[in-house]
Order: C-alpha cells, then structure tokens, then sequence
C-alpha cells in the first residue's frame, strides 16, 4: 500500500542478473564475515539488507523500517539457531 518514489537515475542501469549477482557476493560476505561454513536464508536476508540503493531500501525507507536495528536482529537470530 505504500507508493515507492521514482527510482534515481545512476550511471548505468543494472539488470536482474547484475542484482542477484550483488545479492549473492554480498550474502557471501556476510557468512564469510560471521565465520560460518555454509550459507543460510539469514545471510541472504543480510545480503538483501545490505543493498545501499535499490527497492529494498527505498521501502524500507517509506515503511519507516530501521534497517540497522532490522539487521541486529536477524544477527540475534541466527546466532540463537534461528
């Protein structure tokens, strides 16, 4: 229900495949940072949190979301097991 802002303009327009590949380097590097050996959904949620541009953030942003404080609990989480 939330109308996202116009996306901004940036020097070259990234496709899906750029996306998803910058998706999975940066839920590698959140395993890779933890020190874990395999790769779960909670990285690839950190992954996902950790994009500076794009629609999750700006919905993020428009939802009034803290994606720090969104990102220390899905850490909590997955240091508990979850």
């Amino acid at each position: 229900e939330f109308e996202l802002p116009p996306r901004r303009p940036s020097p070259s327009t990234p496709r899906w495949g750029t996306s998803a590949k910058l998706a999975l380097q940066r839920t590698l590097q959140a395993a890779v940072a933890r020190g874990d050996r395999a790769i779960g959904a909670g990285h690839m949620l950190l992954g996902v949190l950790a994009a500076e541009r794009g629609t999750v953030p700006r919905a993020l942003a428009i939802a009034g979301v803290d994606r720090a404080e969104l990102v220390r609990r899905v850490e909590e989480a997955m240091a508990q097991g979850g």
